[in-house]
């Protein structure tokens, strides 16, 4: 019989991101998820109806099982509970359960004619006529642009005062307002929706907007439900340390359902999780730890029948009932932990308390990885895998000559590094104990250069109507040059730091945004003529290397090089399987191989 390998749950992004790696470092890995994989970040193609939905399909990871619901976790047997009776046994487990849905509590939303389009499936059978998007966050810009292009007749509906305002300030708002209007959307601001019927959608001043669909993009919140079942310490998501394992040496988490905490709370968390282990064993006796397929029937089941997972919940709770200060006034902008997140079943919508309110416990849109912060997750955590398996902590088949650190298809600059150095001050030894009857096992850290370093987020809308970038920070800069020209709907924010871009808001500027993104991945200096460089205008950007070398995919790292000599051959490339932004840039520079016939 096999040995347990690496099992991951969720065939997703940040799932199907970490699987790649593994398997290309030759680890013995199973993916389980109710979904075939498909390219998430291109379902407004499929909206907008420039894509077939069978476009988005991806080949499956080798060992994914598709159609596969998991229900539970055991984690003291290790083994992974799936919805047809079977069990999956697992060295090192990854959650990557992502997110569910939060809907309003708003009359007619459980109804037909409500889609709620985080699917390719959902998104590929949605009703002809008028369509009424609720929600002014990514999801629901990027739809409303998306069914404008398809020629439907569509409504924004969004509570607060500007598209995108937990992104981008006043004016910037305002700019991707004018293009949204000019675009052919009916813009809502300050509104909320009272009740939807099919045909027609009641806004809370009595306005009423035709409505054929109802498309709710009023956020998401992480799928905790498996992990806070399992006893695994929760909050807003799965909490993790710097190297994305949680307090159960043998259990990690990344992507959107996992919460980074600071380095010293998770090691007084890991202290109170392993604690309550320990005293459940030692209570018990070394018969508790014996394999049962379930307990006895009957009165005498019950004083365990909360088992340790509540216990650990409990102490969980309790630790951080007592760590954290007095209740102030409530901060919306601040994550509240999600109450009952272990009771919800897994993938089950959550619901807001009042139509247009905000969440209880949301993941803010703007601290939420984004799909190149998952991709370095995914590096990171595949190398920390790495090391545990040849650990001893599973099996793993890496042909020879390759490590943790670099594998087949991989360079060395893969890894994220850079965790806090708060971790090692508040934990000098740093080790997790797990504790099974009397007996005692000490699980080393994984090293420092395989723990993931969070970096300012980056967003740049998949909808070519607006244009919208945003990238590192405007704070504590320099200098900050600001453009602004309302009446072509376009504005920029550049935040310059000893001459180099730290942070920047565009809308409408679609060079500039290149360019800028580029300056701000190289730390290169900053033109002197910066409106030059917003505009478009050529070779103000300094050139280093040759223009092949130039990134076009920055989720995969390709580069017109890589792309010319693809072309060259007649094979693909992965440029354009990320995130999918750059996939104009990629189609222009294809179409000018072809007419200049490179080779």
């Amino acid at each position: 019989m096999t040995a347990p390998g690496v099992v991951v749950v969720g065939n997703g992004t940040a799932g199907r991101a970490v699987a790649e790696r593994l398997v290309a470092r030759g680890a013995a890995v199973t993916v389980l998820g109710e979904e075939a994989a498909y390219h998430r970040p291109l379902l407004v193609g499929v909206l907008s109806g420039a894509l077939p939905a069978a476009a988005l399909e991806l080949p499956p990871v080798p060992g994914t099982r598709a159609g596969v619901r998991v229900t539970g976790l055991d984690l003291a047997r290790r083994v992974v509970r799936c919805a047809d009776g079977t069990e999956v046994p697992y060295a090192q487990l990854v959650l990557a359960t992502g997110t569910v849905p939060r809907l309003p509590e708003l009359p007619g939303i459980d109804g037909p004619g409500v889609v709620v389009p985080r699917t390719a499936a959902a998104c590929a059978a949605l009703p002809e006529g008028a369509a009424v998007v609720l929600g002014g966050g990514p999801l629901a810009v990027e739809a409303a642009f998306a069914l404008r292009r398809a020629g439907r007749e569509v409504a924004l509906v969004h509570r607060g005062p500007w598209p995108l305002d937990r992104h981008l300030g006043a004016r910037a708002g305002a700019a991707l307002a004018g293009r949204l209007t000019a675009a052919g959307v009916s813009l809502h601001l300050d509104a909320e929706a009272a009740e939807f019927t099919p045909g027609k959608v009641l806004l809370a001043d009595g306005t009423m907007l035709p409505a054929d669909v109802l498309l709710p993009c009023t956020g998401a919140s992480p799928d905790t439900a498996l992990a806070g079942a399992a006893g695994l310490p929760t909050a807003t998501g799965v909490l993790v340390d710097p190297s994305l394992r949680t307090p159960d040496p043998h259990v990690w988490s990344l992507g959107t359902c996992a919460e980074p905490v600071a380095p010293r709370e998770f090691t007084a968390l890991r202290r109170a999780y392993e604690a309550a282990g320990t005293t459940r064993a030692r209570a018990a006796g070394p018969a508790a730890t014996s394999a049962a397929p379930a307990p006895a029937a009957g009165p005498a089941a019950t004083p365990t029948a909360a088992g340790p997972a509540a216990a650990r919940r409990e102490a969980v709770r309790a630790h951080r009932t007592t760590a954290s200060p007095a209740p102030g006034p409530a901060d919306p902008a601040t994550p509240q932990p999600a109450p009952a997140a272990a009771t919800a079943a897994p993938g089950t919508p959550a619901r807001t308390p009042a139509p247009g309110t905000s969440p209880t416990a949301p993941l803010p849109t703007d601290t939420a990885p984004g799909f190149d912060a998952v991709l370095r997750q995914a590096d990171a955590l595949a190398s920390a895998l790495t090391a545990a398996l040849h650990a001893g902590g599973g099996p793993s088949h890496a042909p020879a000559g390759t490590t943790a650190d670099h594998a087949p298809g991989t360079t060395p600059g893969d890894r994220a590094t850079g965790a806090d150095p708060a971790d090692r001050a508040a934990d000098p030894t740093r080790t997790s104990t797990t504790t099974s009857g009397t007996t005692s096992t000490t699980h080393p850290a994984p090293p420092r250069e395989h723990r993931h370093a969070a970096t300012p987020g980056l967003l740049r809308l998949r909808a070519p109507e607006a244009d919208v970038l945003r990238l590192g920070t405007l704070d504590g800069a320099h200098e900050t040059v600001t453009f602004s020209d309302p009446a072509r709907h376009r504005h920029a924010e550049v935040a310059l730091r000893e001459g180099r871009v730290a942070g920047a808001v565009t809308v409408g500027l679609p060079h500039g945004a290149a360019a800028l993104t580029r300056l701000h991945e190289s730390g290169a200096p900053a033109p002197r003529d910066l409106l030059a460089l917003l505009l478009g205008a050529p070779a103000v950007l300094p050139r280093t290397t040759d223009p092949l070398d130039d990134v076009i995919c920055h989720c995969n790292n390709v580069t017109g090089r890589h792309l010319a000599a693809a072309h060259a051959a007649g094979t693909r490339t992965r440029a354009g399987t990320g995130c999918g932004g750059c996939a104009e840039d990629v189609r222009a520079f294809c179409s000018t191989l072809t007419s200049n016939g490179a080779k």
